[in-house]
């Protein structure tokens, strides 16, 4: 499983010249099958804050979340089997079923956080204090112990 982002740097300059949340591709893949699809475009800084307070929710307790997207009618419903460390997921308007252990979701989304973080960086789009806060609460997680 992996959550794949890309950029349209026009997009990321014009969002961040506007002060507006900034929009590129994000996708869920896992065996080959992109959800919502691979080309998708979302708020993304946005949705990872969501995503991330999802694994928070989890790490505190919580059974069953959603991982939402915020444009159109896209999540992923989840149940955490905290005994087995494995999240079932399955991507609504679709008969899939993905089950991946909770290390490797937490992780894809520290990693989609932090690639996209480089790349504002790169370009030199201030806008990464959320999305390094994500990376450093999905670190935390990652290294508490067990």
């Amino acid at each position: 499983m992996k959550i794949q982002v890309g950029f349209n740097e026009e997009w990321l300059q014009h969002d961040a010249k506007r002060g507006a949340s900034l929009v590129f591709y994000i996708a869920w893949e896992h065996e080959g099958y992109y959800y919502p699809d691979q080309k998708w475009s979302d708020f993304g800084e946005v949705i990872l804050g969501w995503w991330t307070t999802v694994i928070l929710e989890f790490v505190e307790g919580t059974d069953e979340d959603e991982f939402e997207f915020m444009d159109g009618p896209f999540s992923l419903k989840a149940k955490y089997d905290r005994q087995n460390g494995l999240v079932e997921l399955r991507p609504k308007k679709t008969d899939l079923v993905w089950v991946v252990p909770f290390k490797e979701l937490t992780d894809q989304i520290r990693l989609a956080a932090r690639v996209v973080s480089e790349e504002l960086d790169r370009l030199k789009i201030k806008q990464r204090e959320n999305l390094e806060k994500c990376i450093e609460l999905l670190e935390e997680v990652r290294n508490k112990p067990k």
